[in-house]
């Protein structure tokens, strides 16, 4: 550490002079305030808690654009020291020097990211070395390996028993609500009915983009309950809700989260898609699983999925 803060203070002698030598005196006076303010407290901040490995190879990169680049010149055994933490970032990941001794970290064999660059990986280890040791995550919630790799093992007490809420609510999403509804204790708050002609299955393939065509209709009665979570909560301590449906085309029964505070079924399923009660039930609108199906003409054959 003694070695970096040296290092520290000889590179930013020689950029400072380097700088000021070339920095005109009009312009020097309108930036001082805020370079000064910002760039030395950030440069500070990093030197004294930092030793510039793997994860901060940009303060590297910062002194070396400035020498290879603007011209900044370096005493000799600066740039020979800075050459010597290049190196080291550039194949090693944690290091702590100590007299006599350094812990040093290989680099990471698995590193996977999601789109927001957060630790995330459906199947493995979204982080692993080479000795086992290893990291499991889901867009950025670190979880047990089970959630990740054995989903189908996630039971209701695991649920109940985790103390994390970002933890839980993974739990929950791998282990579907579909499986953890049937499996928890749940309080049946409304049941309701909605009779009408509801299609049999679509055929698979898109007419058009937008568009499915329903082979045919049959009268049909969906039953929906409204269900409560009598002791599982959200971020803020209220129970779950939601809606269970089954499907009148394929008696298949699903289960869809809703808001804490829905009192009726219809009214949390059609919210699901931004609609009232009575436009879900009158117009009609059909749910058939995720899907919406709506009318996009008089023709009964022809629908819209979304």
């Amino acid at each position: 550490a003694s070695l970096q803060a040296s290092l520290g203070d000889s590179l930013w002698d020689s950029l400072w002079d380097s700088l000021w030598d070339s920095l005109v005196e009009s312009l020097w006076v309108s930036l001082r305030d805020s370079l000064q303010e910002s760039l030395v407290e950030s440069l500070w901040v990093s030197l004294r808690h930092s030793l510039w490995g793997q994860h901060e190879q940009y303060w590297i990169g910062y002194y070396r654009f400035m020498e290879l680049y603007l011209g900044v010149k370096y005493a000799p055994q600066d740039s020979e020291r800075l050459g010597w933490w290049q190196d080291i970032a550039e194949s090693a990941n944690w290091w702590f020097p100590y007299d006599g001794v350094c812990l040093i970290s290989e680099r990471p064999t698995v590193c996977t990211l999601d789109d927001d660059r957060r630790l995330h990986n459906e199947t493995g280890p979204a982080m692993a070395y080479a000795d086992g040791w290893a990291v499991h995550a889901w867009h950025g919630v670190r979880v047990p390996s089970f959630v990740i790799e054995h989903p189908e093992t996630i039971t209701a007490q695991h649920i109940r028993d985790e103390q994390n809420a970002e933890v839980r609510r993974v739990m929950l999403e791998q282990m579907g609500w579909e499986k953890f509804c049937a499996s928890a204790n749940m309080r049946v708050l409304h049941e309701d009915h909605l009779e009408t002609r509801f299609s049999t299955i679509p055929v698979s393939e898109l007419v058009e983009p937008g568009t499915r065509l329903i082979t045919s209709y049959r009268p049909g009665k969906e039953t929906a309950q409204l269900l409560e979570a009598e002791d599982l909560a959200d971020y803020e301590e209220r129970p779950l809700r939601f809606v269970r449906l089954t499907d009148p085309s394929t008696g298949r029964q699903y289960v869809i989260r809703v808001r804490h505070d829905h009192t009726r079924c219809y009214e949390a399923v059609a919210w699901t898609f931004g609609l009232t009660e009575e436009e879900y039930k009158n117009r009609p609108y059909l749910r058939q699983g995720d899907v919406l199906l709506k009318p996009l003409t008089d023709h009964e054959m022809q629908q819209q999925h979304s």
